[in-house]
């Protein structure tokens, strides 16, 4: 990440714009958020409204970042996947 950040800083303003201007429609458009997100990850609209109603219950602010108890969770998690 830090390459990225030192090569092409333009891209990861963008990103982070992008981020948080998209976390607010995520929140407020339930039903358009559970269909993009089933069809772009290819899980069941049923899975990813469940995605959705945990995501804004409590870990996604508004702001677009998770708290950290979310974040290290998730991390744990993809390094079970991963093993790294």
């Amino acid at each position: 990440m830090q390459e990225l950040l030192d090569r092409r800083p333009d891209q990861v303003i963008k990103l982070l714009r992008a981020t948080l201007k998209g976390t607010p429609a995520y929140l407020q458009l339930r039903d358009e958020a559970i269909k993009i997100t089933s069809e772009c990850t290819k899980i069941m609209p049923a899975n990813a409204a469940k995605v959705h109603d945990l995501m804004s219950a409590r870990p996604l602010a508004t702001d677009g970042f998770l708290d950290r108890e979310t974040m290290e969770a998730a991390i744990a998690d993809a390094r079970d996947v991963t093993g790294v």
